[in-house]
């Protein structure tokens, strides 16, 4: 992980936060608007990374048997730096993801941030979804099963915070030769608020990488 990128990735979801949670004034929003601008100006200056380079990025840290390290049982974990549902390393996560082996279960504590606010004061549908699928996704680092999403079916039974933390958990719930299931739930001050129910194509270590690049 670079300790310099995911402190700029902070900075600007913190900025991207902001402008969604205040009321400032137009020429508050031109003088940042500015400065953002230069930032891009020197962001774009760098050499743009291979498809090689995110290719090894992502097996070595989701694919267990590529060199993604094991999680031990009470770890906590970021399943892909990259990732922009939980990726210390992407401005457009969340505020704040935890993940941590509990067993052989994901669990999350979230704080998805007012940028992601859907109708006033809870999330939207489409992010609660998106942290759903990545906390899926992240289980696989904890049952060494390599796969891509086939289905995710979400049902919505409560408001999803987003200025307090929502805590997730999943775990494979069922396993035939093709394919793995994950069942998956969240709760907000002890009320289950959302469930989730995803399905993900099975395909061994490198099968699953090469189809990233396909």
């Amino acid at each position: 992980m670079s300790e310099a990128k995911a402190k700029l990735a902070t900075a600007v979801h913190t900025a991207a936060d902001l402008i969604n949670a205040r009321d400032h004034t137009d020429a508050q929003l031109t003088e940042a608007r500015k400065l953002i601008e230069q930032a891009n100006d020197l962001l774009a200056a760098a050499a743009e990374r291979t498809l090689d380079s995110r290719l090894e990025r992502f097996s070595s840290q989701m694919v267990v048997p590529m060199g993604a390290p094991v999680i031990e049982d009470g770890e906590y974990f970021s399943a892909f730096t990259a990732s922009p549902y939980s990726g210390v390393e992407n401005a457009l996560r969340p505020t704040s993801v935890r993940y941590r082996r509990v067993g052989e279960e994901v669990h999350a504590e979230v704080l998805l941030g007012p940028a992601l606010e859907g109708a006033p004061g809870r999330a939207h549908g489409g992010a609660t979804a998106a942290m759903f699928d990545d906390v899926m996704g992240a289980i696989q680092r904890v049952s060494g099963l390599s796969g891509y999403t086939k289905t995710l079916d979400v049902s919505y039974l409560g408001p999803m915070p987003v200025t307090e933390v929502a805590h997730f958990r999943a775990f494979v719930a069922e396993q035939t030769e093709r394919s793995f299931t994950v069942d998956a739930e969240a709760r907000h001050d002890g009320q289950i608020v959302a469930t989730a129910r995803g399905v993900f194509t099975l395909m061994t270590a490198h099968r699953f990488v090469e189809a990233a690049s396909d």
